[in-house]
């Protein structure tokens, strides 16, 4: 998921982060997220790309 972001144009701390944000946030609400999920949840907490 990360070398996506990355590959998208997002660098590697920012994409962790999001992903991160992404995956707690699911685990609370007791959800499993498959890869297209956690990519399109994922892309709101990126921002810009830089």
């Amino acid at each position: 998921m990360l070398a996506a972001l990355v590959q998208l144009g997002w660098n590697e701390a920012t994409a962790r982060q999001a992903v991160g944000a992404v995956e707690s946030g699911a685990q609370e609400q007791g959800e499993a997220l498959s890869v297209p999920e956690l990519l399109r949840a994922s892309l709101p907490w990126t921002g810009e790309v830089t």
